[in-house]
């Protein structure tokens, strides 16, 4: 998407979130001043595209479920081959001099567990789009949710509206975090980083989407079959590849199927 115009641009991004967010795209790249001196390159979950975000100079690129990425580079082989090494976390080059920098690692969530709805409720900071997405999965997988927010989408008004979820029309407070085992934070960059300070030495676990390296737990992309819950995760670091796999078992494991 290049050279973003101001006017409308609030309808256009929320139809980017949309369309884009339903086909599975999970994150934006923001490139500012790509080739010129000081260009950046920024990612961001597909969620918290936003028009404080971006201007005239800005290019915006959605990488789709083709795209690796390798050390510094995003590739979307299509074709030409599976060369090269595999997926790395994180893009942090200067788009002038092509210099990489070593970028810090997301944490490795090797376990996967489930839980039981006695775990609940889970407290969920953030309702947006990326925050709808999340809640969504929690309610299917049993959990009861308390929302805590000024401002919702209006899916997840009705769903509070329906007494589905619990929401609370106010900004997170270090209280929440006291009386919640665990919490899930979708909120972007800036506001994740002023969250994560009143969570400090609560002893609450965190799954925090806009900054996955200070969190303790990620979600799965998971679905039922019978008895049985199937996950696929990566801790955030490839969730429209995990989106993409659970498809695929999803299709491969068929419906109404004895696994015996």
């Amino acid at each position: 998407l290049y050279n973003p115009v101001k006017r409308g641009l609030e309808e256009k991004l929320r139809a980017v979130r949309e369309i884009f967010g339903g086909a599975g795209y999970c994150e934006a790249l923001l490139v500012r001043d790509g080739g010129r001196p000081g260009g950046t390159v920024r990612r961001i979950p597909l969620g918290d595209l936003a028009p404080d975000l971006v201007d005239m100079r800005t290019l915006i690129l959605l990488p789709g479920r083709s795209v690796e990425r390798a050390g510094g580079l995003y590739l979307d082989r299509r074709g030409y081959g599976s060369e090269g090494s595999g997926p790395e976390d994180h893009i942090n080059t200067d788009p002038v001099a092509g210099k990489r920098e070593e970028a810090e690692p997301l944490p490795d969530y090797s376990l996967m567990a489930l839980l039981s709805p006695a775990a609940g409720p889970v407290l969920v900071a953030g309702g947006g789009p990326v925050g709808l997405r999340k809640i969504t999965t929690l309610l299917g997988g049993g959990l009861a949710v308390k929302l805590v927010s000024p401002e919702a989408v209006p899916e997840l008004e009705e769903l509070a509206g329906g007494g589905k979820i619990s929401w609370e029309r106010r900004s997170i407070e270090r209280k929440d975090f006291l009386e919640h085992p665990l919490a899930l934070i979708a909120l972007p960059p800036k506001e994740t980083e002023q969250v994560l300070s009143l969570a400090k030495g609560t002893g609450c676990l965190l799954n925090c989407c806009g900054d996955p390296k200070s969190g303790h737990w990620a979600l799965a992309a998971q679905f039922r079959r019978g008895v049985f819950t199937v996950g696929v995760g990566s801790g955030g670091k490839d969730p429209s590849g995990s989106a993409a796999l659970k498809e695929k078992l999803m299709k491969a494991l068929g419906e109404g199927e004895v696994y015996r």
